[in-house]
């Protein structure tokens, strides 16, 4: 995983569980999902200050966490993955897809508060 143009990149997974419940449930409706977690950021986003907002967009993955993601990412390609190592992989990419979403929105309202 790499920070680009001051966005976190998170790895997209080759293998998808098609039995797991996030996934069907995706595919029964799959913007609903998505729609409401990017509506609940949009909510949290429109509290930032232009500091916490700067704060944010600045925010940089731990080294740590990036060379595990990365060891994961390998893996999970190899289909090396044990169940746990999975669970940990799922969780790091959601929470980074999370931060990632908060950095464009931040980004977003400093464009809109120098524009006001």
């Amino acid at each position: 995983m790499e920070v680009s143009g001051g966005q976190w990149q998170v790895p997209q997974k080759m293998t998808l569980k098609i039995d797991s419940p996030s996934y069907t449930g995706a595919m029964k409706n799959p913007a609903t999902g998505s729609e409401m977690v990017d509506r609940l950021l949009e909510s949290l986003s429109r509290c930032f200050d232009v500091n916490t907002a700067k704060a944010v967009i600045e925010l940089r993955q731990d080294e740590l966490v990036r060379r595990r993601m990365e060891e994961l990412g390998v893996k999970s390609d190899e289909g090396l993955l044990s169940p746990e190592e999975e669970n940990e992989y799922d969780a790091l990419i959601e929470v980074s897809d999370v931060i990632a979403t908060l950095q464009v929105k931040a980004r977003q309202q400093l464009v809109g508060a120098e524009s006001s």
